[in-house]
């Protein structure tokens, strides 16, 4: 593998991991969990991890209601090539929602986290998909809602 192999792979994991920003705004439940493998696996804080695209699928559409405005600001992200069919990425995110949103320009009081995701890609059928995805919390907003089984330090209940 050259480096110009080594850097489509890169962009096209990139792609992935902007495409599954882009799919949480726009609400778009299927392509969201399309995004993983099969048997793919999300691991997310105080929660049992989400294996395969229904479970993910079904957890995506309960967490994000049609009236929640959402948006997932990818910061940094490298990705690590090992080999032609798999590659290792970390990114961090800014995580913004507005609960029942109900148009217009929303008030901007977060973002509410920013979170770093750490990622095993796959190839599967010519696609760049999310094998195993490890979420962390790095910064919570005073304000920001509760996480089920995390609760907020920095809010008084």
């Amino acid at each position: 593998m050259d480096i110009h192999d080594e850097l489509t792979i890169e962009t096209l994991c990139t792609r992935t991991l902007n495409r599954y920003a882009i799919a949480a705004g726009e609400h778009d439940y299927a392509g969201f969990s399309a995004l993983f493998t099969e048997g793919g696996e999300w691991r997310r804080p105080g929660q049992e991890p989400l294996i395969g695209r229904d479970q993910i699928h079904t957890f995506i559409q309960s967490a994000l209601p049609d009236d929640m405005l959402v948006r997932h600001v990818n910061g940094s992200v490298r990705v690590d090539v090992v080999s032609e069919t798999e590659a290792r990425a970390i990114s961090y995110t800014s995580v913004y929602n507005m609960p029942a949103h109900e148009g217009g320009i929303a008030s901007m009081p977060g973002p509410e986290y920013i979170v770093e995701y750490r990622d095993v890609m796959r190839r599967e059928g010519g696609e760049w998909l999310i094998a195993m995805r490890d979420t962390f919390l790095i910064f919570r907003n005073d304000n920001a809602s509760d996480l089920p089984g995390i609760p907020n330090p920095n809010r008084e209940t």
